[in-house]
Formats: C-alpha cells, structure tokens, sequence
C-alpha cells in the first residue's frame, strides 16, 4: 500500500475512535483539524500521521542526501542522481522558501540546490504546518453567513477556541497518568472536556430558552457557562480554585508571614459597604489581598475586536478591571497597590496579573521569597489542580444544562 493511503487509513481510524469516545457518529472537519494541534493550540495533541509522515521524511532524507555527495564517490553520486526516489510536490508543499523559482524537477535542478544549508528539522517542519492548521480553523469559526443562529454558534466556538490557545492550562489532558486522586478527571468528564476541545456541539441542539434563566437571545449550548441558574457551580468552582491558592500561598510563605481566607476591609468610603477579599497575605512589610474571579470567554458582553473578532485573555483582563472599579468605588483609589485581582477564564486561562503574581512568588521572576524545588513543585501542582477544577466545572455545566433543557421541553 502507498504510504500516503496508510496514513489516510491510519487517521480515519484515530478519528472514528475520538468520535466514539465524544459520543458523536463522526467528527466535523473542523475537529479533525483540531484534534491534530498540539494542546497550546486548543488541540488534543493526537497527531495527524499524515501531517507528520512528510516532515519526518524530509528531515532524514535530505541530510542524508547532503552526507552522501559530501563523502562518497563521485559513481555512488551519479548512481543517486539517476535512480533517486523522491517527490517534488512535497518539497515544494513543505519548503516553499527554498523551491521558490526552481522550474525543472529533476534531481540535478531541484534537489542539489535543497542541500545547501541547514534543512528544517522535523519539529520546525510540524510547527508549520500547525501554524496554518490553527489559521485554518480561525478563519473559519470567523467567517459569517446570513443565519444569525449559525454565526452566534461560530462567535461562541471562536471565543472558546481563543481563550484555551495558550500553554500551561491543558494538564487534564494527561490525567489518566497521574496517580495522585485529586490530579484525575471522571470518564463522563473527561469525555465532555474532549467535545468541548473538539468544538463539537455540547447538547443535542442550539434551543432558545429565553425566559427560562432571563437571557432573552438566542443560545447556543456554550451559554452554559454563563447560564445564571448554573451560578452555584461557578461559585463552587470558585471557592475551590481560590482554596488551592491559598494552599499555595502558604506553601510560599511558610512560617514567615500569614495567610487570611475571606478578609474584610477596613475604612470603606463613606455610605459604602466595605469588600470581603478571597485572600489576605501578610508578610513581614508586604500586605496583599486578593480577590478571584473566574469569566466566560463565551459570554456576550465580552469585548471583541473592530472585526468582530475574540481577543485572546479579554474576558480575564476585563473581570480583572471589574474588581478594581468595584474596590476603588468602595474603599477609596489606595486599595488599588495593595489589590491583585486573580483572574482566569472558565477554559482555564490565566490572567495576566495572575500568573504573574504566581511565577513570582514561584521564584520564576524577581525574587519575593525564597525559592527552592519545593515551591517549584507546588507551582506545578497549583496548575494542575486548577486545570482539574476547571475541567470538571466545564462537565457539571454542560450536564447541568443539557439536564434543564431537556426538563424545559
């Protein structure tokens, strides 16, 4: 069998299998292409073999090639030039910046000219092609159609698929290898994890169900994670992502300095009511307070780009500009220095202050506290633990929805 058809057979085989693991009759285009993305892509990382089989190719190939007329003799080289088996399409499909202007495809006028220099390597070859892949799949959950209906669908695919390109946040994606109990997905999780990353619809269909919950628009079903009757999973998810924080805050500080759960401000502005910060961090000179605030991506009010487009992090950036107004109008513009807003999105993106509050304490940047391999590890494993959070709240939710909207019917 030509090797091309074996890795189109290979591949329709994995994807027959994600699909029955989603509980889908088959993946969409747009899933197939996901799936193959590496996971700070939004992807799965369950590589395309035929995305990979002509990188791993020319990466051995051509530095072979290079060796054998740089050292052997001049009859193994003309015996090479007359008999060589390779395919210029390929070349030029993988190396556009080196074929560029070669007209004639014998081994003499295509190939030699592709063995001066350094060849790409394989990872460089792949990274490219995910690159266009990535491209590819946001073009179209950008493109609009005339179906109002169908476009909230893509708004809402798109958002999701921005906020959970980024690395660090996808561990639930190797839980089944942890040994450790509170590092682990549940089977029915993990799988509505695996439809949510393969943007696969997540109830049977898109219903309107306002008045039901009083959001008067058509949804989607990623109206989920916003659904204000679902508000006690968020603050559950909240209260737990929030623990863990200060599991690690107490970690960082060891004996030096204290940490408080839910803190109550003092000195509010006068006919305000003061603020309750999730976390009080006292060390030595440095006082803290921390208030988290986990956001859809998904959400309408959200702001997108002159183009309609999502921004990646939005939806953090503004929960965390929300909590700063709200502390200033209470307490007055000098809460702001002492205020860290520790805000993720619901895909398990970071905001910007968060992780950097995180790495810093971590030892990654600057030096707060002293820093050693033990901290190091509960960084690692506070990421881990949020990243199951996370996943989990993301599985209630949809069940939760799918549950009330098959009551509601």
């Amino acid at each position: 069998m030509d090797s091309s058809k074996y890795a189109v057979n290979f591949d329709n085989h994995i994807d027959k299998a994600l699909a029955v693991v989603a509980g889908v009759a088959e993946l969409h285009h747009v899933s197939k292409a996901v799936r193959h993305l590496p996971a700070r892509m939004a992807g799965l990382g369950v590589r395309s073999l035929q995305h990979v089989c002509e990188p791993a190719w020319i990466s051995s190939w051509v530095p072979a090639m290079s060796y054998i007329f740089e050292h052997m003799s001049g009859e193994l080289k003309q015996l090479i030039t007359t008999h060589a088996f390779y395919h210029p399409s390929i070349f030029r499909d993988r190396l556009p910046g080196k074929t560029d202007g070669i007209q004639e495809e014998d081994f003499t006028s295509f190939i030699l000219p592709l063995l001066d220099g350094p060849c790409p390597s394989q990872h460089a070859l792949v990274e490219a092609t995910d690159v266009h892949t990535y491209a590819e799949v946001l073009k179209y959950l950008q493109t609009r159609s005339n179906d109002p209906e169908e476009d909230d669908v893509r708004r809402n695919l798109e958002a999701w698929f921005v906020s959970a390109s980024v690395e660090g946040i996808s561990y639930w994606l190797h839980s089944s290898t942890s040994f450790d109990p509170s590092l682990r997905l549940g089977a029915a999780e993990f799988t509505e994890n695996v439809r949510a990353r393969l943007l696969l619809p997540l109830v049977s269909d898109n219903t309107f169900i306002g008045g039901t919950c009083g959001c008067d628009s058509v949804l989607c079903s990623y109206h989920c994670f916003a659904c204000p009757l679902l508000g006690g999973i968020r603050k559950y998810r909240h209260d737990q992502v929030m623990l863990e924080v200060i599991k690690f805050f107490n970690k960082v500080i060891l004996k030096k300095g204290c940490v408080m759960k839910e803190f109550k401000l003092s000195n509010p502005m006068p006919g305000e009511k003061a603020r309750v910060a999730d976390i009080a961090l006292f060390h030595e000179t440095v006082i803290k307070f921390f208030d988290g605030v986990i956001s859809d991506p998904c959400c309408p009010t959200v702001k997108r780009d002159v183009e309609d487009h999502a921004i990646p992090g939005e939806a953090a950036r503004a929960s965390a500009h929300s909590k700063r107004v709200s502390y200033s109008t209470r307490h007055g513009p000098d809460i702001l220095p002492l205020l860290i807003p520790l805000s993720f999105e619901s895909t398990g993106r970071y905001g910007v202050e968060s992780m950097a509050i995180i790495n810093e304490l971590s030892g990654l940047t600057g030096i707060s506290f002293d820093a050693d391999l033990k901290i190091k590890n509960a960084r690692l494993y506070l990421q881990r633990r949020i990243s199951i959070l996370m996943a989990n709240c993301t599985a209630y939710s949809i069940r939760a929805y799918r549950n009330r909207l098959r009551f509601s019917r």
